[in-house]
């Protein structure tokens, strides 16, 4: 079926408004989580600076993809807007496939290398959100696993640079992108589609390979959903993959047919193919549907947290992005981490870090004391002992 205009305005706006409710819905489940974790009725600023600065930080960049991603729906919004209008109006177009004037031709190209850009940016900044989740459980995870989280982070950075470098010197200089000429050029290119692929699908499995890992290594009680939270993991994974994929399959089947500088004019043709309505339709199209998908995926603790788990506070204690909480006497449980909402609660409960103050000795006739302060890992195990002598009153 051929993709039309109309049908494109109508995905963007479709996706815009899919995204924007995502991350609605991920701001407004801090404030409800943490209200009915705490049974307190502080303000949103209040909420939020009870957050950890990794919880921030992976607020902070999702909330940059959805800007991204809010540029590139403007843009391709507007050039869909160009050619409805050009369709109504019966005006003289360049190409029914572009429908666009000759005067409009320049302007669109240059729309389409931002939306491309813009893409890119979403795309791999809301991967960096999911890194920044995982971030809050790093004090508590085993040096390999640390490893493989600054692995996943540099990898990330790199790819991110890697990407936007082949966009930038593939077309030298860069306005050769949007002047039809025989020097015409452009990034949209078979090898590109297949590099960003790769480097994608790499960057993925280093980001999951962290919960899978955690899954296998620690001691879990058999009651724990553990092969649930396996399969999810692993759907998250294929299903990843498989879109990069098929974005790749789809754009290199319109790029293989854009025509190099030399036979520029004698294939001018296929030019007017490759950005036809039609093609760069069904690009988007998948391009929407990846972006959908890595913003859920973002958002999956909390759905978990909202829709899975009561509202028994100790239940969502575990999958907390807030500060130290006050338990029973003398006990406090430091912040978990909203990455363990893709786990069973049973990993949470052993990679969070437990502080426990124990009064542990007692001088006679004096209103002094001795405080211990035990810092418990996985499973109860010991990180650390810290002692301090102070006033404690008598007892």
């Amino acid at each position: 079926m051929a993709i039309t205009s109309t049908s494109t305005f109508i995905l963007e706006l479709l996706t815009f408004v899919a995204c924007t409710a995502i991350v609605i819905f991920r701001f407004t489940s801090h404030i409800t989580h943490y209200r009915l974790t705490t049974s307190s009725r502080h303000s949103v600023l209040q909420i939020y600076r009870a957050r950890s600065r990794a919880g921030l930080a992976s607020d902070a960049l999702l909330l940059l993809a959805w800007l991204f991603e809010t540029a590139g729906a403007c843009l391709i919004g507007y050039k869909s807007v160009l050619q409805i209008m050009n369709e109504k109006n019966g005006a003289v177009v360049l190409d029914e496939r572009l429908m666009l004037r000759a005067d409009q031709v320049e302007t669109a190209l240059k729309m389409g290398t931002s939306v491309l850009y813009t893409y890119m940016n979403a795309l791999w900044i809301a991967k960096a959100a999911l890194i920044a989740m995982i971030f809050e459980i790093r004090p508590y995870l085993p040096l390999r696993l640390r490893l493989l989280l600054y692995t996943a982070t540099g990898f990330t950075a790199c790819a991110w640079t890697i990407i936007h470098l082949i966009g930038v010197l593939t077309c030298v200089p860069f306005s050769r992108q949007w002047t039809l000429s025989a020097d015409f050029c452009t990034p949209l290119k078979v090898s590109t589609m297949a590099t960003v692929a790769v480097l994608s699908i790499i960057n993925d499995t280093l980001i999951f390979a962290i919960p899978l890992c955690l899954l296998s290594t620690l001691p879990l009680p058999p009651s724990s959903s553990k092969p649930l939270s396996y399969a999810l993991t692993i759907f998250l994974l294929v299903t990843s993959a498989a879109l990069n994929i098929t974005r790749a399959a789809v754009a290199s089947h319109y790029t293989l047919q854009l025509p190099d500088a030399a036979a520029f004019f004698a294939n001018f043709n296929d030019l007017l193919t490759a950005f036809s309505i039609d093609s760069l339709g069904k690009i988007e199209i998948a391009s929407s549907i990846q972006l959908i998908f890595i913003f859920v995926t973002c958002c999956i603790p909390q759905i978990r947290l909202r829709y899975f788990v009561g509202d028994n506070p100790s239940d969502r204690e575990v999958w907390s992005s807030f500060g130290d909480r006050e338990g029973e006497a003398g006990d406090r449980r430091s912040k978990g981490g909203e990455i363990l909402g893709l786990l069973p609660k049973a990993v949470g409960e052993l990679v969070i870090l437990r502080t426990v103050e124990v009064r542990v000795e007692r001088e006679e006739g004096l209103e002094r004391g001795s405080l211990e302060t035990v810092e418990e890992g996985k499973g109860g195990i010991v990180l650390s002992r810290t002692k301090s002598r102070e006033g404690l009153g008598e007892w």
